[in-house]
């Protein structure tokens, strides 16, 4: 995107937005003068300083609608966005996406946005689930769940197996923790035998 040329895509946002504002004016809606832009920097992170501005006025009260050309514009990440909309919740403050017809100033728009907020929490805690199950029955399976096989197994066709020569350092660290009571020890003690 070039941000320095005079009209550019956050102009025309701007724009885009000022005008979906205007045609609301008989619900009162009222455009703010400024403008919250952090253009040329990633949506990908909440660590934006037009954003925070944006935050500290909601905190101060001074905003109660925020208007977005795109959902993305305000935040790329799911996660981030379910913080922000908790953030609008606890303010009373309504965000509406003038491109995607999305507007949580209505029932139609915060019943969508509750149906996106369940898959959102549905995802992860799907992924976890199936990452979970996929190591559990691994173990089970006497596998290990990851690339490198511990100190003293190896694996043989997926499965572990004792790698002896490791294995003895293995029985004679313990033995030196058992006599010398420090990992220290034990560290002092295998540096000198090997």
């Amino acid at each position: 995107m070039r941000l320095d040329s005079e009209v550019n895509s956050i102009t025309t946002q701007r724009e885009i937005c000022a005008a979906y504002v205007a045609s609301q004016s008989y619900r009162g809606w009222v455009g703010l003068e400024r403008c919250y832009n952090d253009g040329g920097q990633s949506g990908s992170g909440l660590e934006r300083p037009a954003l925070a501005a944006l935050m500290r006025d909601i905190e101060a009260g001074e905003i109660d609608l925020v208007i977005v050309y795109k959902v993305d514009r305000l935040t790329r990440s799911l996660l981030d966005f379910v913080r922000l909309i908790e953030m609008f919740d606890r303010r009373g403050v309504a965000l509406v996406s003038v491109s995607q017809a999305f507007d949580t100033s209505d029932s139609m728009g915060r019943t969508t946005l509750n149906v996106l907020l369940t898959f959102s929490k549905f995802e992860p805690e799907t992924i976890t689930n199936r990452v979970r199950d996929s190591i559990c029955n691994r173990k089970r399976h006497g596998r290990i769940h990851g690339r490198l096989a511990p100190f003293a197994y190896d694996y043989d066709d997926g499965e572990l197996v004792v790698v002896e020569e490791e294995a003895e350092i293995v029985c004679f660290m313990f033995a030196t923790f058992l006599e010398r009571g420090t990992y220290t020890a034990v560290m002092t003690a295998v540096r000198d035998a090997h």
